[in-house]
């Protein structure tokens, strides 16, 4: 599933994390991930909304099956597994992060401790319950 949503993801989104690429990343392929998409099983689809889908779709998969992600992204090609690395960590992680972010702030609950540790991960989130 999430090899053919990443093979659906537009060219200008991809292109510029090849290793031989000298294309900039545009803020155009950065905001295919921040936009809401709400599917509707109406009307016709253009190849730019099935665009926009897949890199919806894809930030999704992170947030509710990153499992399923990271099974798919180890059994990559070292090439292949680069990419999708230099891509999910420039435009994408961000996203989760924020997301999550704020869902944890969101929280009444006083048990979360939220710490940056700047040696080992960026961001430790401990649940107490």
């Amino acid at each position: 599933m999430v090899e053919i949503v990443f093979r659906l993801m537009p060219d200008f989104v991809i292109q510029p994390f090849h290793i031989n690429s000298d294309r900039a990343v545009s803020k155009e392929a950065s905001e295919m991930f921040t936009h809401e998409h709400s599917p509707s099983y109406e009307g016709t689809y253009t190849s730019g909304s099935l665009m926009k889908m897949a890199c919806w779709i894809y930030l999704k998969s992170l947030l509710h099956l990153p499992a399923l992600v990271r099974d798919w992204w180890t059994e990559l090609d070292p090439q292949n597994s680069g990419l999708v690395e230099r891509l999910t960590s420039t435009l994408v992680s961000k996203h989760v992060i924020g997301i999550e972010m704020k869902s944890v702030l969101e929280r009444k609950e006083s048990c979360t401790t939220v710490e940056v540790r700047k040696l080992i991960r960026p961001l430790l989130i401990v649940d107490h319950n």
